[in-house]
């Protein structure tokens, strides 16, 4: 499924604004009246993500993202470089 069928289906806007060592969203889905604002802090230490911080406007965003926060605070993103090079690139 592409991006733009995605979008199309659950979301109404999407704005990632990345700056060095932290990321911004705002998504609104559709069917809700106001936005998901959330916030974390990344660094990318040679084949893996790391994201910490991770605030949000919504308290259930926040739990899951205290649950799940062992996951992601070190994402292996594979020994193929291609993806490494493209999250630089991004980052």
């Amino acid at each position: 499924m592409g991006e733009n069928a995605v979008k199309n289906k659950i979301v109404e806007s999407l704005t990632l604004n990345v700056k060095s060592g932290e990321a911004k969203i705002e998504v609104l889905l559709k069917g809700e009246t106001s936005q998901i604002n959330l916030s974390l802090n990344y660094a990318l230490e040679g084949t893996a993500l790391s994201i910490t911080n991770v605030q949000a406007n919504r308290e259930w965003i926040n739990g899951l993202a205290d649950m799940f926060k062992d996951r992601y605070s070190k994402i292996s993103l594979g020994k193929s470089g291609m993806l490494v090079d493209l999250l630089k690139h991004l980052f």
